[in-house]
């Protein structure tokens, strides 16, 4: 049976050239493996740092280093396709988002892709297979939209996450933040500083906002373990660095929510070189500051 991608070539709704296109940008979303491994915690530290040695040093791939190095098994093969399923991008978004086709356009063409599954089913000339994930691309039907533009779209994908982002939220992140940065730890606190950095990881996902998720990911990753790890094992100096660059970061991702508010999507503000090195900068801080607690815990 053909999958719904081969359907809307067939019936000439996008092009071979602009499928081609979408799935290799749905690919280019994905974090690296390393990477989802470390924000997922799939692997340990020291695991990951082993992976990453052996890579460099005979160029291979993170799977063929993992098994190696005897850390690859089949769960953690399971864990990683389960990991990627979630993250990856609806192919029709990405359709939409590059405008090869409009919404309307492609739910209609869902409702009879289903109906022919349907026939083929009742008729028994259908072969069971696995198809691309339907519900990924009913998530889409929600998003009402009165204009056709990709800003549109956008507006409507990224709004859930901006409207949850409020000034207030900024405001108590940052207060706990502060306590931080000045060598205090509160469990109550914590606690509740976690919880707001949870709901905006979660928002960001839903809007498919990547790289913001990813800062959040790696900030809430921090709060989990300063809240597991023992007072003893971690210095003033150390809690003062992790208020300052959490600080940091919670101050640019409000900066790149009110820019996303204007429709434009996350790639296209990273055009902007200044604003794509600040990203850089922050995001490197922040891997790297959760990269050391966890050696602590």
């Amino acid at each position: 049976m053909k999958l719904f991608g081969e359907y809307l070539i067939e019936r000439n709704i996008v092009s071979t050239e602009q499928m081609v296109a979408a799935l290799i940008r749905q690919t280019s979303k994905l974090p690296g493996m390393a990477e989802m491994a470390y924000n997922k915690k799939l692997m340990r530290p020291d695991q990951l740092f082993k992976i990453m040695k052996f890579q460099n040093e005979n160029h291979s791939g993170f799977i063929e280093a993992a098994k190696e190095l005897n850390i690859w098994n089949d769960n953690l093969s399971k864990q990683f396709e389960k990991i990627s399923d979630e993250l990856r991008t609806p192919l029709v978004q990405i359709l939409i988002d590059m405008e090869a086709a409009k919404l309307e356009t492609i739910t209609h063409a869902l409702d009879d892709f289903l109906g022919d599954v349907k026939d083929s089913i009742e008729s028994g000339s259908l072969t069971v297979e696995p198809i691309e994930k339907i519900e990924d691309i009913e998530d889409i039907e929600p998003i009402q939209q009165t204009d056709s533009s990709p800003t549109s779209v956008l507006s409507s994908t990224y709004s859930g996450y901006c409207q949850l982002f409020t000034e207030d939220k900024k405001k108590m992140i940052e207060n706990a933040l502060d306590q931080l940065q000045n060598g205090g730890i509160s469990i109550s606190v914590m606690t509740t500083l976690k919880d707001h950095l949870h709901a905006l990881v979660t928002a960001a996902r839903n809007a498919s906002a990547k790289m913001s998720e990813n800062v959040l990911n790696c900030m809430e990753g921090m709060m989990d373990q300063i809240l597991a790890t023992p007072a003893s094992n971690i210095n003033e100096e150390f809690i003062t660095r992790i208020g300052k660059v959490n600080l940091d970061a919670i101050d640019f991702l409000w900066q790149l929510s009110v820019k996303l508010q204007t429709g434009q999507n996350e790639d296209e503000l990273m055009l902007d070189t200044d604003l794509k090195k600040n990203y850089e900068k922050i995001a490197a801080a922040v891997e790297i500051t959760k990269f050391d607690l966890d050696f602590l815990s």
